[in-house]
């Protein structure tokens, strides 16, 4: 065993010096190399995509001169004499900055629906005053006044593209809400009307105020007559109210054909609720985005109320 041991020393002592020499003049070069592409393959992906403003500068597309569409928004508001007038003016404001921020592409006019000495237009934003429109309502009961935005509507049934009613406590946060609806429209028949579910935002949550109704404590849906488009699904719900909708040219002349029997009657639940839902039933089936896909189109309710009733009741169920 010992006379072995000078030889194996031997042995070990040339692979050592050779193991060296292969790192020195082969994997150490190779590595240098491979390291140096990497960087020169960054370098080179920096350069390109410092170029690609040039490019962009050289090869403009040109831009579009198509007319944005032309929308009126007719937000109905009765000031609520219990309520401080900042904080009614707080909640009207939130309700039209809404619009123009969702809508500020568009060429939107801005109605106010409302009665003599039942406003807070007055104290409002210079920026809103400056655009907004105030119709006073004359001798109209005040729980029917959501029906007057009908008129307006009709008399602009030639100018507009796009026709839109909220109620004041409604905040609208969707600068793709017209595409949206352009797109149902296209691929629904023409009966079918799109409205977006209401929700209200409270500690942190989300709740969708609609979704259950004094005839169900589940979310109700009817499955018949679910419509599908692509990867989306909308259906018709139990409880359809929203506090707004909105209409295209043609689906207000298709509405205005019929004669609007339901102007001024009780068809949903209550006055307001017939003015803002229940006057639409004359001319449409009104769907909600389905829950697979619950957030398509929505709308805030301004306020706590209804997720804080609904928290209690999980709360003690």
């Amino acid at each position: 065993m010992f006379a072995y041991a000078p030889a194996e020393m031997i042995v070990r002592k040339r692979l050592g010096k050779a193991k060296r020499w292969v790192d020195r003049r082969i994997v150490g070069p190779v590595g240098v190399g491979v390291e140096l592409l990497g960087v020169l393959r960054t370098r080179a992906r920096i350069a390109s995509f410092k170029q690609r403003g040039m490019v962009a500068h050289l090869f403009p597309e040109p831009p579009s001169h198509e007319s944005p569409p032309r929308v009126l928004a007719v937000v109905t508001h009765l000031a609520d004499a219990s309520r401080p007038t900042e904080l009614s003016a707080q909640r009207l404001e939130r309700t039209l900055d809404g619009l123009l921020e969702s809508l500020g592409h568009t060429r939107l006019e801005l109605v106010l629906n409302t009665m003599p000495g039942r406003h807070v237009a007055a104290t409002l934003s210079d920026h809103l005053r400056s655009r907004l429109v105030i119709r006073e309502r004359q001798g109209v009961e005040p729980m029917f006044l959501g029906f007057e935005a009908q008129v307006e509507f009709a008399d602009r049934v030639d100018e507009v593209d796009w026709f839109l009613y909220l109620e004041d406590d409604l905040v609208l946060n969707d600068p793709l809400m017209l595409e949206k609806l352009g797109y149902f429209n296209a691929s629904t028949p023409p009966e079918a009307l799109l409205l977006p579910h209401r929700y209200e935002f409270w500690n942190g949550r989300k709740t969708y105020i609609d979704l259950v109704s004094r005839n169900s404590p589940e979310w109700t849906w009817n499955r018949l007559t679910v419509l599908e488009i692509e990867d989306w699904k909308f259906a018709e719900f139990d409880n359809p109210h929203s506090g707004c909708y909105f209409l295209s040219r043609h689906q207000l002349r298709r509405w205005m054909d019929t004669g609007q029997r339901w102007y001024g009657e009780i068809s949903y639940t209550a006055s307001r609720e017939s003015a803002a839902t229940g006057c639409l039933g004359e001319a449409f089936r009104l769907y909600k985005p389905h829950p697979d896909n619950l957030t398509f189109l929505e709308i805030r309710h301004l306020g706590t109320k209804y997720a804080e009733l609904f928290a209690q009741a999980q709360a003690s169920s």
